[in-house]
């Protein structure tokens, strides 16, 4: 503080620590995540999911590889009740609005 109460600040100069940035408008940050959608052998399904046709972005791709997969892996696939009764439970213990449902009501 200086002898009147006022709030003085000191300036800084800062030096660059010779990081270059990128400015060209034609490469994004955002483009570095996204593969263009021609590299890929999409059906017009698959096409119609993507918000730009032209371009598949991250979270875009896992979603066409899990819908890929479980086409391919769906005659495999065994239900969740199956590996419950496996194990001696049923999928009522596990859900509290089933359980609460069969259970019979009390006359008082």
């Amino acid at each position: 503080m200086s002898d009147n109460g006022s709030v003085t600040t000191k300036t800084r100069k800062t030096r660059s620590n010779g990081l270059r940035v990128n400015t060209s408008k034609t490469t994004s940050h955002s483009d570095k995540r996204r593969l263009p959608s021609n590299l890929v052998d999409l059906t017009p399904a698959e096409r119609r999911l993507l918000h730009d046709p032209d371009w598949i972005d991250e979270d875009e791709s896992d979603l066409l590889l899990a819908m890929r997969r479980e086409r391919t892996e769906a005659d495999s696939a065994i239900p969740f009740e199956q590996v419950l009764e496996e194990f001696g439970y049923k999928l009522d213990d596990f859900l509290p609005a089933r359980r609460k449902a069969r259970t019979p009501l009390s006359e008082s």
